[in-house]
């Protein structure tokens, strides 16, 4: 949280709702949005390319994700003085993440904000914070 912002100010800048089989997450001052038929991601209404970015080297991995199974960063981007970062998990879980930019240039920095999305091809679940808890559930 910047130092100028009041608490119920942060609080706005985060949230979501399901419209029809779109995920649509506000994260700062930037949407990100899921097609749940389709799996497709957007930042902005722009489409994403899942398949690109940056894979994590060894030593920021944790050590399930070393070897083939590698996290890509696919977008980090400037917001205020944060920065929202969207990851895919080797499984192809998609990660939407919200940094101090303080706390995106630690190893490991904790976010302010995560929310998660990830089709294990029996149900496609979304997350927000508890990333073992879905908060919404698709068949």
């Amino acid at each position: 949280m910047s130092e100028s912002q009041h608490p119920l100010e942060i609080v706005k800048q985060f949230s979501f709702e399901i419209v029809k089989q779109f995920i649509k997450v506000r994260i700062g001052t930037h949407v990100i949005s899921i097609n749940t038929d389709t799996d497709e991601l957007y930042f902005d209404y722009d489409k994403i390319n899942k398949n690109i970015g940056r894979l994590y080297h060894d030593p920021d991995c944790k050590p399930i994700n070393k070897g083939v199974w590698k996290k890509r960063r696919v977008l980090a981007v400037p917001d205020h003085n944060n920065v929202i970062v969207i990851d895919i998990g080797y499984d192809y879980r998609v990660f939407l993440l919200y940094f101090t930019k303080v706390n995106y240039k630690k190893w490991r920095g904790e976010p302010i904000k995560q929310y998660s999305y990830w089709n294990d091809g029996k149900r496609k679940a979304f997350y927000e914070d508890d990333l073992h808890n879905a908060v919404w559930v698709k068949h």
